[in-house]
């Protein structure tokens, strides 16, 4: 990625496509026998999105609309975002607070392309809690690890000191940060969205502890 002659730091996934992320698999050497230690990579995701795109004939964002935003009816949940009023957007901002330029992952947006708000991000808590449908629920189901901590579907699965399950997901692109927590058992959640590199973590697990603390009330 980093090799290319117009890479950009302050937007490293421009133009970065199929060809190069299949270039780079090839020159990939494996470190371990796949399946022996759990590690999470964005190029898997990369991966993971053109194979949908394949095997369905349909681009990544039809998938999603289809599958995820129509159904949730999560309206405000889109890739291109240019069209929208520059007052409705978030603008990044770094570590000097000066704004920055909106990542371009168009080429693989499997890798985090998608740009939300916080109440659609409420609804696709909601659908989490409920596991309304099968795939859904299919997501949530161990795949490395245990239930105290291991990985399900593309969702982080630990456990609270309480013994309540807790699906999480978190991320970011250059000046912007994400974080999503879900409990089934509680059906509650939160949603955290920055526009800065704000560190969560001391927020994360103050609004967890409230979560948990509002269950008992």
């Amino acid at each position: 990625m980093w090799q290319r002659p117009d890479y950009d730091s302050l937007d490293p996934l421009r133009d970065y496509n199929r060809q190069l992320l299949y270039e780079g698999l090839h020159q990939m050497k494996m470190e371990r026998r796949p399946g022996k230690i759990y590690s999470y990579s964005n190029m898997a995701v990369a991966l993971l999105g053109t194979i949908l795109e394949d095997v369905y004939g349909q681009d990544y964002f039809t998938l999603v609309s289809n599958n995820i935003l129509t159904p949730l009816q999560m309206k405000d949940t889109r890739i291109d975002i240019q069209s929208l009023p520059a007052g409705r957007i978030a603008w990044p901002h770094d570590e000097h607070r000066k704004v920055v330029p909106l990542w371009d992952i168009s080429k693989l947006p499997a890798m985090g392309a998608l740009r939300s708000t916080t109440a659609d991000m409420v609804k696709f808590i909601g659908a989490n809690n409920k596991e309304g449908s099968p795939a859904i629920a299919l997501s949530h189901h161990v795949t490395s690890g245990t239930e105290k901590e291991g990985m399900g579907l593309n969702w982080f699965i630990h456990s609270t000191p309480e013994g309540y399950k807790v699906l999480e997901h978190s991320g970011g692109t250059g000046g912007s940060r994400s974080s999503l927590e879900c409990f089934p058992q509680l059906n509650a959640g939160f949603v955290i969205l920055t526009n800065s590199l704000a560190n969560r973590n001391n927020l994360e697990e103050e609004l967890a502890n409230i979560v948990v603390a509002g269950s008992k009330d």
